[in-house]
């Protein structure tokens, strides 16, 4: 069977331009896109792929080489990938009298509004996709349209750019419930944020993890405007896991800060203790949630003890998908608070303790490859507009909101959890600080 290749005059355009275009490409951020427009099959672009065997320039010499086979309408949407990935002077290279004004606007107003970044009604939803996807593509995703009429895709291919709304007073000096204590937060740093992610794995025992490097930079750059230090480590074996946790756990700078955040980021599996998560460390090994959480029991770590702790964990907790169900089975999903039980005692094991989860026990986590895993690309969305005034187990509620009206292309979505081991209402109260410095004395709980 012979391959009908793109039109003569593309064909040589390419190949003229061949240098530029293999210098300035970024392949890794452009291969999805020509995946999703059906240019390549899924086996198709192993061959294009970091483990590949390839030098990064091999390996967009043979892309630009191969396209060239792809069928008469491979150039168009080779165009129109390259503008969806920024790559605006390759496809002005390749195609002078194109209107990247024009396209780039188009693009902008189908993904303002598309989840987890925009407003949730109105936007693109499952049966307004735009004109250069790929037939295959519309097809599949009308499918998912009649399932979940009212159900939105995220078609943004540019990160969120976070930027923390600061308080203009302190929500921290006074509680509307007299049961209820707020944490004192206006330490200077508000705490020290442990930022753990994994993304390599060790001869590819586990797949790599593409876009989560996006998640990476958005937690660092969002923790910081809420006033934290951050620790960021990334691709980590078990030992070396464990070993930064301790020495974390251990700081004598805690004593001096009003809270501390751990956050984990990798792929997980169910854990062996009921509704447990184990973290995959970069040689294969597990790393349970259960001995992350000892680590900072008030035992372990008297530093951190009455001072809030706040743990994010970004992975899969087993392999079951959400697919949703049928409109009359549909019921509200909401995430779940472990109260204390309205414990007096003083010296509990496990209080102050605040889990966020990406997702249910049993049930996978789903990564955007441009824009980041969808729990951590949501909570950073809510948490840079909302921590100026808003309590962070209803910013965790707000979050979720976010995340039940995405789905993926292949039909699956996403419930988030939170739960509250003793843990009291908590304020960033962003760019507020104490006036007097920060004692012992001022940051715990009386």
């Amino acid at each position: 069977m012979s391959v009908v290749g793109m039109e003569e005059d593309d064909r040589r355009n390419i190949t003229r331009n061949m240098g530029r275009l293999v210098d300035e490409t970024n392949i890794d951020v452009l291969i999805p896109k020509l995946l999703e427009k059906g240019v390549f099959s899924s086996t198709m672009i192993e061959k294009y792929l970091p483990n590949a065997g390839l030098n990064v320039q091999q390996r967009k010499t043979a892309l630009y080489l191969d396209i060239q086979r792809r069928g008469p309408l491979a150039f168009r949407k080779l165009i129109a990938s390259l503008i969806e990935t920024k790559h605006y002077s390759l496809a002005i290279l390749l195609q002078p009298d194109v209107n990247i004004e024009a396209y780039s606007n188009r693009l902008e107003s189908v993904a303002r509004d598309a989840l987890p970044g925009g407003n949730h009604h109105s936007g693109t939803t499952l049966s307004n996709l735009p004109e250069y996807y790929s037939e295959q593509f519309q097809n599949q995703i009308g499918e998912l349209h009649r399932a979940h009429p009212n159900a939105k895709i995220n078609l943004n291919v540019e990160p969120l750019r976070v930027q923390v709304k600061y308080a203009t007073c302190r929500s921290d000096q006074q509680s509307s419930k007299p049961h209820l204590t707020v944490y004192p937060m206006g330490s200077r740093p508000k705490g020290y944020f442990l930022l753990i992610n994994n993304i390599k794995f060790i001869n590819n025992i586990h797949e790599e993890r593409f876009g989560a490097h996006v998640d990476d930079l958005n937690l660092t750059i969002l923790f910081q405007e809420l006033g934290y230090e951050v620790i960021p480590h990334k691709n980590l074996k078990l030992s070396d896991m464990k070993t930064k946790i301790e020495e974390f756990a251990q700081m004598e700078e805690h004593k001096r800060a009003h809270s501390c955040v751990v956050a984990i980021l990798s792929h997980g599996f169910s854990g062996e203790e009921p509704g447990s998560t184990d973290f995959a460390a970069t040689d294969g090994l597990k790393l349970s949630s259960s001995w992350v959480l000892e680590c900072f029991n008030n035992y372990n770590c008297p530093n951190l003890m009455r001072r809030p702790k706040i743990f994010i964990f970004q992975t899969c907790r087993g392999d079951k998908a959400d697919y949703g169900v049928l409109p009359l089975q549909r019921q509200m999903l909401r995430p779940r608070v472990v109260s204390d039980g309205f414990s007096t005692a003083q010296s509990r094991t496990y209080t102050d303790m605040l889990l966020a989860y990406s997702t249910l026990p049993g049930y996978v986590s789903n990564r955007d490859t441009y824009c980041g895993t969808w729990y951590i690309q949501s909570l950073c969305e809510i948490f840079m507009e909302h921590a100026c005034d808003t309590e962070i187990q209803e910013m965790l509620m707000m979050v979720d909101s976010k995340l039940k009206h995405l789905i993926a292309d292949n039909g699956t979505m996403q419930t988030s959890s939170f739960e509250n081991w003793g843990f009291q209402k908590f304020f960033f109260n962003p760019g507020l600080y104490d006036d007097s410095d920060n004692s012992d004395s001022a940051a715990v709980l009386e």
